[in-house]
């Protein structure tokens, strides 16, 4: 498909859905793009910390397009960096979460429909004890001050350990290491991907690009973290009723997106990936796909008209039909459909995702024990 595609078609590819201040060194990745000799390269690091959330969708769905403009995407599993800055369990646990993390990340990708093949998953510690890399390290200790790595941080950051501050230097080193064109992360890598395109260049090494995804909020309002309360965000393996209860219970406060974590998770987990979807299944005249999303489980009526539905609500004991988001929008700003009709179809729009990812759980012993080791105190 990429083949057919032009350099400036790829490049839109990329880039759609980014806002325009979040695209970072274009020129790299248009260099990459017309370069006849080269695959350009993707990189997503992810750090096992606590159990992932759903948030986790927003980037993920992001990969169907760097794949469809002809992009590797590769996966970075960030063992030593967990280890360092959480400083509070062995490394042995932080590498069961590795495993954890691996698990869902390639069950939501499949519950999606995005295929892996081109996805390669790379644990961090496999390149970290060459010649090479450790002399990299040693050499950005003697040119970062101190404050550069507590600015690249995306909170207030004032470590005790020594460990922590090793964190953004070894991921802004991936990027030569690993010999990609751009790093995708979200909008909370904004000081990381500023330290790497300070201090790359201070190598001789080339140029980055960068691109960062909105961040979904909580069910409570700020952003929807792993290391945050149960209660405030929705868990991949979450049973039904718990995601249910979760979303029921939610706040509503107004329609901003930015503080209604349900609306948000309508706005960039739901409808997108229903788009997406009814997409492939237009292009490949597929009668179903995995991990569907409609809130009332009539595929059939779905792929009848595929080109105008992407989500439905309840309203009365009739279905709306809505093909955006702003649709939904302007209905709750006009009072024509309630937050509690929206909170019930989004829960059962989530539910509908997520049986997938149970049942590869259900049925993958090696995961179980992976989860047990990893998380002891939630299984």
């Amino acid at each position: 498909m990429a083949g057919a595609l032009s350099v400036d078609q790829r490049l839109d590819l990329i880039t759609q859905g980014i806002p325009p201040e979040d695209v970072h060194g274009i020129g790299a990745i248009r260099s990459a793009l017309e370069d006849p000799n080269r695959t350009p390269k993707c990189l997503w690091v992810t750090s096992p910390t606590g159990k992932p959330h759903v948030g986790y969708y927003v980037p993920l769905l992001k990969f169907a397009d760097f794949l469809k403009a002809g992009c590797e995407i590769i996966v970075v599993l960030l063992d030593v960096y967990s280890y360092l800055d959480n400083v509070k369990y062995p490394m042995s646990q932080v590498r069961q979460r590795m495993y954890y993390y691996k698990f869902i990340v390639i069950a939501a990708l499949e519950s999606i429909g995005i295929p892996t093949s081109k996805i390669t998953f790379v644990e961090e510690s496999s390149y970290q004890f060459s010649r090479e890399w450790i002399m990299d390290q040693w050499k950005l200790c003697t040119i970062v001050p101190q404050q550069a790595v507590k600015d690249a941080w995306d909170r207030s950051y004032n470590p005790d350990m020594l460990s922590p501050m090793f964190c953004p230097g070894i991921q802004t080193l991936a990027e030569e290491h690993l010999d990609v064109d751009f790093q995708f992360g979200g909008a909370d890598q904004r000081g990381i991907f500023a330290f790497a395109e300070r201090f790359l260049p201070e190598f001789g090494y080339r140029e980055r690009g960068h691109l960062m995804n909105p961040m979904i909020p909580s069910l409570h309002g700020s952003k929807m973290s792993s290391s945050h309360p149960p209660k405030t965000k929705i868990m991949f393996l979450d049973d039904a009723e718990v995601v249910k209860e979760k979303v029921l219970e939610a706040p509503w406060p107004g329609l901003d997106t930015a503080k209604n974590g349900v609306l948000s998770l309508l706005k960039n987990v739901l409808i997108p990936v229903a788009q997406f979807q009814l997409g492939q299944r237009n292009a490949t005249g597929a009668s179903d796909i995995n991990g569907a999303v409609y809130t009332n489980g009539d595929t059939t009526m779905a792929t009848s008209i595929a080109e105008d539905i992407a989500f439905t609500i309840e309203v009365d004991g009739k279905r709306r039909i809505f093909s955006s988001y702003n649709e939904v929008g302007q209905s709750l700003a006009d009072g024509s459909i309630q937050p509690d009709a929206v909170k019930i179809a989004v829960a059962k729009g989530i539910n509908d995702l997520l049986n997938h990812v149970r049942k590869m759980y259900e049925n993958d012993l090696e995961w179980q024990i992976v989860d047990k080791l990893a998380y002891p105190e939630t299984t």
